[in-house]
């Protein structure tokens, strides 16, 4: 009976002890909430929280992890200047969670509305800490965050009525964030979501076919993107989009259609007008090209990639006469008729590609494909001072 009764007075203690720390953590933050602020006390509230989530007895109690939620969301606010709060939010979140968690089975649930309650006081935070880390371009950081915003609304932490709340607002979130951050499971898991949904917004039809071209599911890609166009049959960026997956499967004709469709929406997009002349470049349709182009300067005076691609219209046709002129006289079938007649031409061409790579070439002087084409028709036109200018400029 002696021995029992010491035993008895152990195991007392030790339920004593562990009451004593979850009280002064929550005598210690009340400090902190009502007396100022100071650190010290929200200090004193973390020591003795975590005294008590390491005790056996005081970490089964959903009052510890209640609390101790409570102490981490405030030690969130000092995340740049004490190491203990850099996770601090994260570690208010599963508390919470844990918390409800304890009290899932229990008739009296002390702490369960009042963890609710903290959860949807988190998400702004969370939502807007992960703005804030996708706009610093910490981007696994803000799908973290995201995730744990959408999980809360998953909880209806924030619904009284405890009815299915859907967060799309985070879902895409998230979608971007994986997507910027690489992961791309991820960033599929959460556009499909949306995607499924309906969801009224572009930009996740076009993002998604992107993300399963990426990953070489063509057949998914297109999938998406007809979605897409069948819920937004107006929207030029779905269009476009449709336009680049014809242009990549060697699809040009139909490329052109939709260009033109697009065109039709936004008349004066000197952008469209551009990727209109690169799809008749690709037919090898020059004319139609070289109208697009100019076009497209219409609205963009500019416009460096138009002027660019003008004067590779003529430099590339000019060199290929060059070649076929050259292959002749080395065979010994090129007559010195059909020589001056060519040769003219060529000389033509490289003076009508002139201008179009002088004005590229002032618009970006640093890009070097144009300084390489002026380098050779200045050299064609004996403009050695011309070619030492450009010489001198790509060192």
């Amino acid at each position: 009976m002696k021995n029992f009764l010491i035993s008895l007075f152990i195991l007392t203690s030790f339920n004593l002890m562990a009451q004593k720390e979850v009280q002064n953590a929550w005598n210690s933050y009340s400090n902190y909430m009502d007396y100022g602020r100071e650190v010290k006390d929200l200090l004193k509230a973390y020591n003795h929280i975590e005294a008590a989530v390491a005790d056996e007895e005081a970490k089964n109690s959903s009052k510890t992890w209640y609390y101790r939620g409570l102490i981490y969301t405030q030690l969130a606010a000092y995340s740049d200047s004490l190491d203990i709060a850099k996770d601090a939010m994260d570690v208010a979140y599963d508390a919470f969670i844990k918390t409800i968690d304890l009290e899932k089975n229990e008739k009296r649930k002390a702490k369960t509305e009042d963890a609710y309650k903290e959860l949807c006081l988190m998400y702004s935070s969370l939502y807007n800490n992960g703005s804030v880390a996708f706009q610093n371009k910490d981007y696994e950081t803000a799908y973290n965050l995201f995730d744990k915003a959408n999980e809360v609304m998953k909880l209806n932490a924030c619904n009284p009525s405890k009815e299915a709340v859907v967060d799309t607002a985070a879902i895409f979130a998230m979608g971007l964030s994986a997507y910027s951050a690489e992961k791309m499971d991820k960033a599929i898991n959460a556009f499909d979501q949306l995607v499924e949904m309906n969801y009224n917004e572009p930009a996740v039809y076009i993002t998604l076919s992107n993300i399963y071209r990426e990953t070489e599911n063509v057949a998914k890609a297109d999938e998406v993107l007809a979605k897409g166009r069948s819920l937004f049959p107006d929207n030029k960026e779905i269009i476009i989009a449709e336009v680049n997956a014809h242009l990549a499967g060697g699809d040009a004709k139909d490329a052109i259609l939709l260009m033109q469709d697009a065109i039709r929406l936004d008349p004066e997009n000197a952008t469209l007008h551009f990727a209109l002349g690169t799809a008749y470049d690709a037919q090898k349709d020059f004319v139609s090209a070289e109208k697009a182009y100019l076009k497209a300067l219409e609205f963009d005076p500019n416009y460096f990639n138009a002027y660019y691609n003008l004067g590779t219209i003529s430099y590339n046709e000019a060199a290929q006469l060059t070649t076929e002129m050259n292959e002749k006289d080395e065979a010994g079938k090129l007559s010195d008729q059909e020589y001056t007649t060519t040769k003219a031409k060529i000389d033509r061409l490289f003076e009508k590609a002139l201008p179009y790579f002088e004005k590229a070439h002032q618009i970006d002087p640093a890009d070097r494909s144009s300084m390489i084409a002026l380098k050779e028709i200045y050299a064609r036109q004996n403009k050695f001072d011309k070619v030492n200018e450009i010489k001198a400029q790509m060192k």
